[in-house]
């Protein structure tokens, strides 16, 4: 069985419900959103199984029936920092002029990686 511990490497993703069956689309999260964005990890009150809370409302839903995409926070701080090393290196070549810093390209790139995203689905 998964532990909360387990499951606290996702915060700061973005997730979608998993369908129930077949055929089905999930339900919406509360907020009316089809993602959300973890912000923790939490003992369900009622299943008493690892559940996430989410940034767009105080809801919860266990682990099991969210899928996950996208980077953890820490993810993110971890790639940002190597881009931005990556950046003083590579920032004279052509195109990446347009970028003040590689937060700013970092940014863009998981922008379009979202949009992606939710057109698909």
């Amino acid at each position: 069985m998964e532990t909360i511990k387990d499951f606290e490497k996702n915060i700061g993703r973005h997730c979608n419900k998993s369908k129930l069956r077949p055929n089905t689309q999930p339900k919406p999260f509360k907020s009316g959103n089809k993602i959300n964005t973890i912000k923790g990890v939490i003992n369900h009150p009622i299943l008493d199984i690892p559940a996430y809370i989410f940034e767009e409302d105080d809801s919860y839903v266990e682990c099991r029936r969210c899928n996950t995409f996208g980077m953890s926070t820490e993810e993110y701080l971890r790639m940002s920092f190597h881009l931005d090393i990556a950046f003083t290196v590579i920032g004279d070549k052509p195109g990446m002029k347009q970028f003040k810093s590689a937060y700013q390209y970092l940014g863009r790139q998981i922008d379009m990686g979202l949009n992606i995203f939710k057109n698909n689905y």
